[in-house]
């Protein structure tokens, strides 16, 4: 039996310190934006994180990428 994987997208999921609170524990934040093209480069993805981190006043620690596949038989 075969899979077949159809593409249906890809979201990039940013991650930023909000720096510590009261306990000196780090705190975050997750970001995830949607929609982009399914055959985008991982370079292009990066530099859209930086871009829009610098834009930011907290500092982006992680950059994921999400792909959303459909399997099928």
């Amino acid at each position: 039996m075969s899979v077949n994987s159809i593409k249906n997208g890809t979201s990039l999921k940013l991650k930023y310190s909000l720096g510590l609170d009261e306990k000196g524990v780090e705190r975050f934040r997750n970001r995830t934006i949607r929609n982009f093209r399914v055959n985008i480069l991982d370079n292009d993805l990066y530099q859209f994180a930086t871009m829009l981190a610098s834009l930011q006043d907290s500092f982006l620690v992680e950059v994921n990428r999400i792909d959303d596949s459909l399997l099928s038989e």
